[in-house]
């Protein structure tokens, strides 16, 4: 179910306002009357509240108005509500004719349903007033019809189930055909295999449109009963003043025979038995993969059955994609490390010589041009003294100080 919109009721509508707590149960809001045949354009307004708090819906919330039919009537109606208002603190209901059609206190609450859960409101303050104008047309119009009408909806109801057994035959049949299709043969197997768990399957379905109780929902007039194909309920033609509790028993007919419908009570107190056919058995099948091949780019794919119907196997052919476009370019990465140093080049040519007699207690170096180091000192100094190791590093070695 939907969760609840913003709604605002617009100008030609009728609103009555009142209150309900979803914590304090007892009936509190400001009354309502209504009258009797009301149809659509009366909008109830109901704020809400939570231990006399303002309570504003959650945005995930659905909700419904369940509307119980003043004494004598056993019926009740179940619609959605219109919405909330823009901060959910107010919730809309509007009024049908199907739950006006009799006077009195009406018993009525909101169903609140979250994904956790559900919950259910305080009753809510509501009365409708006898209409002194044509009360009786009123009453019948909504709450009567007759007995052969909802049979023959029971009878359809049986002739769905014997079109469900012929649908599930030619499902057969479909899925031998469908095995020489290339596309299909694999949907086609499977369909064979499990031919006969949907024969069984469709006659349960058919039990559970029986068993699945009919309701009142929506802004209509009319029962909804339980749509087997589909799995949800659906509307019918069917008054909603009119009781569909007359389910007696439901029975498996033998395959090939027709559903049948029988009223084993009265025209006033009807009893209806049914009687669904079993479906017939289908074949078994089983499915292989073969090989699978990769074909050339823009090629079809293809699912060829190189088996039986019943002993499938598939070979697939699937086309390699196209190349792709050359994306843009990425980012700049970070430095790489740094490399290993290269190999020393070539001396270069000497130089003019700068040697100048150093003074008393220096000297100096330097290199002529066949490649010799001359070391200059004062002729009053001692001579330096240099060790040159087996890198070819020169060191100079200092004098000691003890010796003149």
């Amino acid at each position: 179910m939907a969760a609840l919109l913003i709604y605002t009721p617009p100008s030609s509508v009728i609103v009555h306002t009142t209150q309900v707590d979803f914590v304090d149960r007892d009936t509190f809001g400001t009354p309502v009357h209504l009258v009797q045949g009301d149809d659509k354009l009366p909008v109830i307004e109901v704020e809400l509240y939570k231990s006399g708090q303002p309570y504003a819906v959650p945005s995930t919330a659905s909700g419904n108005i369940r509307w119980k039919k003043p004494a004598p009537s056993p019926y009740f109606v179940m619609n959605s509500l219109l919405g909330v208002n823009s901060d959910r603190t107010k919730a809309y209901i509007q009024v049908t004719q199907k739950m006006t059609t009799q006077h009195g206190q009406v018993g009525a609450v909101l169903e609140l349903i979250l994904p956790e859960g559900s919950g259910m409101s305080g009753p809510l303050s509501i009365y409708l007033d006898r209409n002194p104008v044509s009360e009786d047309d009123i009453e019948d119009s909504n709450e009567f019809k007759t007995l052969e009408s909802y049979v023959s909806d029971a009878q359809t109801a049986a002739s769905e189930a014997e079109k469900s057994k012929t649908a599930a035959a030619a499902s057969a049949s479909q899925a031998a055909s469908s095995a020489t299709q290339a596309k299909n043969s694999q949907t086609a197997a499977a369909t064979s295999a499990t031919n006969a768990k949907k024969s069984e399957d469709e006659a349960l379905k058919s039990a559970q449109t029986a068993l699945h109780p009919p309701i009142l929902q929506g802004n209509t007039d009319h029962w909804w009963v339980w749509d087997r194909d589909t799995g949800a309920y659906k509307q019918t033609d069917i008054d909603a003043g009119v009781s569909l509790d007359v389910v007696e028993e439901i029975v498996t007919g033998n395959p090939g025979t027709k559903a049948s419908v029988k009223n084993l009570g009265t025209k006033t107190d009807p009893n209806l038995q049914f009687t669904i056919p079993k479906g017939d058995k289908g074949d078994a099948a089983t499915v292989r993969v073969g090989t699978v091949t990769t074909t050339n780019p823009g090629t079809q794919a293809s699912v060829t059955n190189t088996g039986t119907v019943n002993d499938a196997v598939l070979n697939f052919s699937i086309p390699r994609g196209s190349k792709g476009d050359t994306g843009p370019q990425g980012a700049v990465g970070p430095a790489g490390a740094q490399g290993v140093a290269g190999p020393v080049g070539p001396q270069g040519p000497a130089g003019e010589s700068g040697v100048v007699t150093p003074t008393t207690g220096w000297f100096t170096l330097a290199g002529d041009e066949d490649g010799n180091l001359w070391a200059y000192y004062n002729d009053t100094d001692s001579t330096p003294q240099f060790e040159v190791d087996e890198n070819g590093n020169i060191y100079y070695i200092l004098p000691d100080p003890d010796v003149a």
